[in-house]
């Protein structure tokens, strides 16, 4: 019984595979059904032209200069060995397609029969379309580049119309600076001036004073019948030069008040300026400038009606004293960066960073 079922199931697995190999052969079978048939290649034309009796073959060749297509006649004999020529020009073409001028040549049943044609027409599309992938290359190799000088540009005319926009910004914080100089030189030199008058004042009444005095001792040694001189007292002379001299020291410190603030703005070093700095979570860099820009327009005078007019301004900074504080945030910036040793605690920690950044 047991060689029985052995036998039995040998049975069952050589009918198994048997059923699985008609299957795969079935599927096989399909599939090489199924399959389109190849198409015919045609003959060779190059081969039938080596094999004929014709005494040359056609060659295209490009003008390295106008780039224009020209056939070269080559000889059968010579065709095996012939490479087309590097730096070919149509001066070493035969006449009368030997110079650039020539249209580009278009081969016809006049020159060439029928299998030479053939022959050329493949040829043409083949270096066609070789040359359309080698120009693919280049410019894939040369796209790199390209962008990355691109990149580049961009990221220099970026920096210089940041370059120019704080020169332009500091040349009118700078002009602002001057302008509030003067103003102080203006009012120091109206207090000198006031403080001069006030000292002429009270010369002139002790001079007065002193013109009573001589005056009543001369009428007193009049009444007393003197026949002495009157001489004028020791003081008199030292009186009027006191006040020449007052007047000179007045006029001195005026000019030399003048004169050292004409220096200071006139031969004054620019400062390291960094527009970052001016700017806050109320304030950014282009409402900055038209600040500044409107300041120096207004005579510092920030008028609402004229705020309102501005075209950056009026959008988000139409208050007077809030722009009249961020001009005196800024005047205060400037004078301290005109101090070296002030310069540096005037950054902000966001200009710091950014230096220790670089």
């Amino acid at each position: 019984q047991q060689q029985q079922q052995h036998q039995q199931q040998q049975q069952a697995q050589q009918a198994q595979r048997q059923q699985q190999q008609a299957q795969n052969g079935g599927y096989q079978q399909q599939q090489q059904v199924q399959a389109p048939p190849s198409l015919p290649r045609g003959p060779n034309p190059w081969q039938q032209i080596l094999n004929s009796k014709h005494e040359f073959v056609p060659q295209w060749v490009q003008c390295s200069a106008c780039r224009k297509w020209r056939v070269m006649q080559v000889a059968v004999a010579q065709i095996v060995h012939w490479k087309e020529p590097s730096n070919w020009t149509c001066a070493h073409n035969q006449p009368p397609a030997n110079h650039c001028d020539h249209p580009q040549e278009k081969p016809d049943s006049s020159q060439y029969d029928t299998l030479q044609l053939t022959a050329l027409t493949i040829q043409r599309d083949l270096k066609m379309r070789r040359n359309q992938q080698q120009q693919q290359r280049r410019m894939s190799q040369q796209q790199p580049s390209t962008s990355a000088l691109t990149h580049q540009m961009h990221a220099y005319r970026q920096r210089n119309a940041v370059r120019q926009a704080n020169e332009e910004t500091f040349a009118a914080l700078m002009d602002l600076v001057e302008m509030k100089e003067r103003d102080e030189a203006e009012q120091k030199v109206e207090v000198l001036r006031a403080q001069k008058e006030a000292e002429k004042e009270a010369i002139r009444a002790k001079k007065k004073e002193r013109e009573l005095t001589r005056q009543a001792k001369k009428k007193k040694l009049r009444d007393k019948d003197d026949d002495d001189e009157y001489l004028p007292d020791s003081d008199d002379t030292s009186d009027d030069e006191d006040e020449d001299s007052d007047d000179e020291d007045g006029e001195d410190e005026e000019s030399m008040l003048l004169r050292r603030d004409r220096m200071r703005a006139r031969h004054a070093a620019p400062p390291h300026f960094n527009l970052h700095a001016l700017v806050d979570a109320q304030w950014n860099q282009l409402e900055v400038r038209a600040l500044v820009a409107f300041a120096g327009r207004n005579q510092n005078q920030f008028a609402p009606e004229k705020l309102a007019l501005d075209q950056v301004l009026s959008q988000r900074h139409t208050d007077s004293a809030d722009c009249q504080r961020k001009l005196d945030q800024i005047m205060h910036y400037m004078q301290n960066l005109s101090n070296p040793r002030m310069a540096s605690a005037t950054r902000t920690p966001q200009s710091q960073s950014q230096s220790q950044s670089r």
